[in-house]
């Protein structure tokens, strides 16, 4: 069993619970809002994440790094996590703006764009974190709604 040091533990976590608490939630809540808009993105093919059993939380908790090179972990953790919480942000702003227009068919088309970019950019920084927590413990992680 490798040693970790508490604040490389304590960052793997708070990942591990932003991928399982709130990942999912976002990205249905953003496939749902896009479906509304009549907008179809990119998506996984869902009948390929349901034949793979879908990880768990506390399957990820109980196993053990892999990766030699934690040093750096902490501060991508947080740079992933401080991303997803700007776009959160500018999300709202733009939600805000096209209110304002009274309505998303209404809003300009850029406004439109940044909105659904993005919505696009939280999912690949999402990614990116699921990469990040897969690379570490050397094991697939697999979360429903995020391919």
């Amino acid at each position: 069993m490798i040693s970790l040091d508490p604040v490389i533990v304590i960052a793997l976590t708070k990942a591990i619970d932003f991928l399982f608490e709130q990942a999912g939630v976002l990205l249905a809540e953003f496939r749902g809002t896009q479906k509304s808009r009549g907008e179809v993105l990119g998506e996984s093919h869902p009948s390929h994440q349901q034949i793979e059993k879908a990880t768990t939380k506390d399957d990820v908790l109980s196993w053990q790094p892999k990766n030699e090179k934690l040093r750096d972990i902490p501060q991508e953790v947080d740079s992933y996590l401080n991303q997803i919480y700007q776009y959160r942000a500018n999300k709202r702003n733009l939600e805000k703006q096209i209110a304002v227009y009274g309505g998303y068919t209404f809003a300009p088309i850029i406004v439109q764009n940044q909105l659904s970019l993005t919505e696009e950019e939280v999912k690949t920084t999402c990614q990116k974190l699921k990469d990040l927590v897969e690379e570490v413990y050397g094991k697939k992680i697999n979360i429903i709604g995020l391919s």
